[in-house]
This record gives C-alpha cells, structure tokens and sequence, in this order.
C-alpha cells in the first residue's frame, strides 16, 4: 500500500523528526497509525520518561476537538509520560486556534506545544538541568 498526498508528507515529517530526536539523545520510534486518527505518531524515550508525540505537517491550526481528541490519546498512557504537539514551523506560525488555546491554558497545559527546532531546545536544556543536579 503506497501513500500519497498529505499522508506521504506528514509520514516524511515524522520520519524526519524521529531522526532529529534520535540525533539528540533521545530514543525514537515512529508509530503506524491512519492519518487523521488523533494518535501518538512517536514514541520515545529521554533520561527513562516516555515521550509521546503526536506531529502535525498542517497549515491549518489546531482547533479544540482536535485537540481534545489528541490529549485523550495521550492519557491512554497514564499521567507520567510526557505528551508532546510537534508541528511543521515552514507551514504552521500559530498551532493553535484562539478558542483552543484558550483550552489548552485551562485544562491540558501539560501538554507542550513546539516545533520541530523548540523540541530539539527543550530536551537539551532538560540534559543541561540533569547534568548540573549530577
């Protein structure tokens, strides 16, 4: 079965991400899943916390059911993982719409929303943090 269209490209920049992470010290494995099902796209591994990634190669923002169906996805895994919104910075300046960022500060802050360079920051700022706890 061959992909093609938007399916190919957002399995480009998932497979483009995983090598980045896998670059920086984390260990990450793409996750087979139908596009447009809300599911974790990667799963990872830094400094023995799980990290679930859902990626998003849009233009369009990311509205409040969409995002409501993303932070269901992530807590199927439990509280102690960390749920991660990875979205295309060439395509997508505001990842999320108004009324769902609005929702996103209220009731979901603990999901982080970056891309693709922020994620590549935000781990190697948590190693500087572990290193200087050492």
């Amino acid at each position: 079965m061959s992909l093609t269209g938007s399916a190919e490209l957002s399995h480009d920049f998932e497979n483009k991400l995983a090598k980045l992470l896998n670059k920086n010290r984390l260990i990450a494995n793409i996750i087979s899943c139908n596009p447009g099902n809300y599911s974790v796209n990667i799963i990872a591994s830094f400094n023995h916390q799980i990290v679930l990634i859902q990626c998003k190669n849009v233009k369009k923002s990311i509205g409040s059911p969409e995002l409501q169906k993303i932070e269901s996805a992530f807590e199927r895994f439990g509280k102690e993982v960390l749920g991660i919104i990875v979205y295309n910075s060439e395509k997508l300046k505001n990842p999320l719409t108004k009324q769902a960022n609005s929702w996103w500060k209220s009731c979901c802050s603990e999901i982080k929303i970056m891309n693709e360079h922020e994620i590549i920051c935000f781990f190697k700022n948590k190693q500087k943090k572990i290193e200087k706890k050492q």
